[in-house]
């Protein structure tokens, strides 16, 4: 685990962006919502399946006691995601409709990671809107009670990543980005 939080922060903090070290809940997690659809037209999060080691390509080298191919399920963890899976259902369904792309990988915004993830890409519209309004926190956004580490794309492009069992969020480095964040007192240093 320490192998991936220390890839993780090099990974995320190799950019130029505007870290953010404020909290975003309550009031101002709806303005970063609201903002965030003005600017973004799609959303994306995670399903971790913490329980199921994937060797491929892209994670390979950083995980070099493994050969590509190999995967291994942890048995204690099978009931946790399927106890999971059943918690997050609801999400998903309220969106459905609305999911542009859906797969399986070891990487997600630029982070790197030995256990799979389900990856969600979706619209974001006037219906998805609703989907944030099931917390009031940007890091409420974790395992087990939702889908993980919400991200927001501007034609293809991070706009906004988070890692919420980090309290990690990051924006992209814009001049309309760096005005919002003054003007709403989030504390910030650029990275």
């Amino acid at each position: 685990m320490l192998a991936y939080i220390s890839i993780l922060l090099k990974t995320i903090f190799r950019k130029k962006h505007f870290c953010i070290t404020s909290e975003i809940s309550g009031e101002l997690y709806d303005k970063v919502i609201d903002f965030l659809m003005t600017q973004c037209d799609q959303f994306a999060f995670c399903v971790p399946n913490l329980g199921k080691t994937l060797i491929n390509e892209s994670n390979a080298k950083y995980f070099p006691e493994y050969k590509i191919g190999y995967t291994e399920m942890d048995d204690d963890w099978v009931e946790d995601y399927n106890r999971y899976r059943v918690n997050i259902k609801k999400y998903l369904d309220s969106i459905s409709e609305h999911i542009k792309n859906h797969y399986i990988d070891t990487v997600y915004c630029d982070s790197i990671s030995e256990y799979e993830k389900e990856i969600f890409l979706i619209e974001l519209n006037d219906d998805t809107r609703k989907f944030f309004d099931y917390v009031k926190d940007l890091y409420q956004w974790k395992y087990p009670d939702f889908p993980e580490d919400l991200s927001f794309y501007r034609k293809g492009k991070v706009f906004m990543s988070s890692v919420a069992h980090e309290n990690m969020c990051e924006f992209c480095k814009k001049r309309k980005v760096e005005e919002f964040l003054k003007n709403n007192n989030i504390e910030y240093y650029k990275g």
